[in-house]
């Protein structure tokens, strides 16, 4: 899938194939207790097939303008992406890192999150995919807004600033107004450089998702900023000291936020039965 302006795709050959992957974060729908997802939303048109090439696939889903979408993935980054949800936040069977080649079609207007909706009705019905959720206790990280207060700029009205003249040039060729709502996050394969977050009128939980993935392990929202907000930072992944970077906790403080230790509740979902699909 792609977003609607910067291109957000890794190739797989087994190891990361590309420098750079650059990901574009819409809201995420949270995980439907029901098997089926409520309003049972579908794609006009839909195709399943498995790729003759299972070493080459797509590793996050990039949506492109218009009503066709493609994506060769694994089978579980496309559970990921359908709930929302992080890998550690589900288990069961996902068909043993089985590939697949999808091809669908709806309408342009459809939102991301109607999407997202469609993929689980697709996953329930072509796969006879049904989940169940459980809260569980994860230690994790919590954001919180430093003693001083926040340093990024609310989206108070309907301007729209242009991006940060610092950034590079990969992400400033896309016109700002398109990445609306969204969040830009790269990371250079293999940690070689620096990572960029960049937050285009974005949520706060939107930016925890984000930072959950990056690190890998729950990142709770305790701010209690009900806002939306632009920001940018970058900050060296792993603590590498080669790269001229802060660690992300250092990062994060510069727009007035801290990132610490916390434990707390987390939605996952339970993979209770899936089969192989059925035919186009």
């Amino acid at each position: 899938m792609k977003s609607h302006g910067l291109l957000g795709k890794l190739a797989m050959t087994g190891t990361c194939g590309f420098l750079l992957l650059a990901i574009v974060i819409p809201n995420l729908v949270h995980a439907q207790s029901n098997p089926q997802p409520a309003a049972h939303l579908r794609f006009d048109v839909a195709s399943v097939k498995v790729p003759t090439d299972q070493g080459v696939f797509e590793a996050y889903f990039v949506r492109d303008s218009g009503p066709h979408i493609t994506w060769t993935t694994q089978l579980a980054a496309l559970i990921h992406y359908a709930y929302g949800m992080q890998t550690w936040q589900i288990s069961g069977d996902t068909l043993a890192g089985r590939i697949y080649a999808f091809d669908v079609v709806t309408d342009p207007k459809t939102t991301d999150d109607q999407v997202r909706l469609m993929f689980q009705t697709l996953l329930a019905e072509r796969f006879k995919m049904t989940i169940h959720t459980v809260d569980k206790d994860m230690a994790g990280m919590a954001l919180t807004v430093s003693k001083d207060g926040t340093k990024m700029q609310e989206a108070k009205d309907a301007s729209i600033p242009p991006w940060p003249e610092w950034l590079p040039d990969e992400v400033k060729r896309g016109d700002p107004a398109h990445e609306e709502g969204k969040i830009v996050d790269i990371i250079e394969a293999g940690g070689a450089g620096p990572a960029l977050i960049v937050g285009r009128r974005v949520t706060i939980p939107q930016l925890t998702d984000c930072l959950s993935r990056d690190v890998q392990q729950p990142v709770f929202n305790l701010t209690n900023l009900p806002g939306e907000y632009y920001f940018a930072f970058e900050y060296t992944p792993n603590n590498d000291p080669n790269i001229d970077a802060p660690p992300l906790t250092g990062a994060l403080k510069k727009i007035g936020l801290n990132l610490e230790k916390h434990t707390g509740p987390v939605e996952t979902i339970v993979i209770d039965h899936i089969e192989e699909p059925t035919p186009n």
